[in-house]
């Protein structure tokens, strides 16, 4: 809900074994941010937006993704730089705090606002 109110637009999707929701914030900015839900996790789409965010803000995006709670253990392979990726955040490590749900809305909305690094 919350990333619906800050303007992210969603659609849903089959996916290739089970339905998705898939987010958009930022688009048509230089902070666009990709989500996609699936029935075990949250997919970070890194690839699909490395050529519209900077290096720094890419960056940015990673360390904003890792200060969520329970988000670190499925980041930690990430390597800045190498952006080619799309990480799942599984929900049983998302989810194991309360509010971390809240939390990620709110990091990904921070993400897709004109920050400082």
């Amino acid at each position: 809900r919350l990333l619906v109110e800050a303007g992210a637009s969603f659609e849903m999707g089959t996916g290739a074994t089970a339905p998705t929701v898939n987010y958009q914030l930022g688009e048509g900015t230089e902070y666009p941010v990709r989500l996609n839900g699936y029935v075990y996790g949250i997919g970070l789409g890194f690839a699909t937006v490395r050529g519209l965010r900077s290096e720094e803000e890419m960056s940015r995006l990673l360390r904003l993704a890792r200060e969520v709670p329970g988000a670190r253990v499925d980041l930690e392979s990430m390597v800045e730089g190498e952006w080619a990726q799309w990480p799942t955040l599984k929900f049983e490590n998302l989810l194991a705090e309360e509010g971390s749900e809240i939390v990620f809305s709110e990091k990904m909305i921070e993400a897709a606002r004109a920050g400082s690094n």
